[in-house]
Formats: C-alpha cells, sequence, structure tokens
C-alpha cells in the first residue's frame, strides 16, 4: 500500500458480482477489454489495507474533533477577555471626563455584536 492509496490486488466483475475476479496483474495483460470483460471495474483491495486505512480514518476523525474542542475553548476564553475589556472600556467611557473619540464608540459596538455571535446572542 502507498501511503495513500491502497494498492488494487483484484478487479471484480461490476454486473456479475457473485462471479470470479480478475487479478490486478491479468487486467494490465489485458488492456481495457471489450464487451463482458470491460466490466470488471470494481476495485478490490486487501483486508489489511481496508483495516489500515480506516484506523487511520478513525485517528484523523479523533484528531479534528480534539482540535475542534480546544478552538471552541480557546473561542470561549478569547470571549471572556474580551467581555473584561469592554467592561473596562464602559468603565473608562462612563466616567464624565471621559469622552470617547466616536470610533473607539464604533469597534466596542462591533466587538459586542461578535462577542454575541460566538456565544449564539445574536
Amino acid at each position: 500500500m502507498s501511503a495513500n492509496k491502497p494498492e488494487v490486488v483484484a478487479w471484480l466483475h461490476s454486473i456479475r458480482q457473485d462471479s470470479d475476479v480478475i487479478t490486478d496483474k491479468v487486467r494490465h495483460v489485458w488492456g481495457t477489454p471489450l464487451g463482458s470483460m470491460g466490466e470488471y471495474t470494481v476495485a478490490l483491495i486487501r483486508l489489511t489495507d481496508y483495516q489500515r486505512l480506516q484506523a487511520e480514518a478513525k485517528r484523523l476523525q479523533a484528531d479534528h474533533e480534539a482540535s475542534r474542542a480546544a478552538d471552541k475553548a480557546r473561542i470561549a476564553e478569547l470571549g471572556e477577555e474580551l467581555s473584561y475589556a469592554l467592561a473596562d472600556f464602559d468603565a473608562w467611557a462612563s466616567h464624565e471626563n471621559n469622552h470617547p473619540h466616536e470610533h473607539l464608540v464604533a469597534w466596542s459596538d462591533r466587538a459586542r455584536a461578535a462577542l454575541a455571535k460566538t456565544r449564539g446572542d445574536a
């Protein structure tokens, strides 16, 4: 088996699947046969190759799920940090001597909207 693709060891007839099979070597000798011989199109691989591919797929799925869980945890952590930063901004902006620039207010509004999306509030 190559790194990504298992070796085809035989071919099964596409219609008569309870029939015989031909090996890959025979198929290559015949080339692309015409008629009923040309219908040996179902590739067969070794069971061990299939089991290896299945195990690799399960491992990749588990890695993906773990990565997504870590990403979600990090998003939640960043959302909490943003909440604290926005609270600090609100405290600063509410002080009578502070007049926040309109761009800061717009940024604050966009940050709140983004935070609401991450929490499913929007």
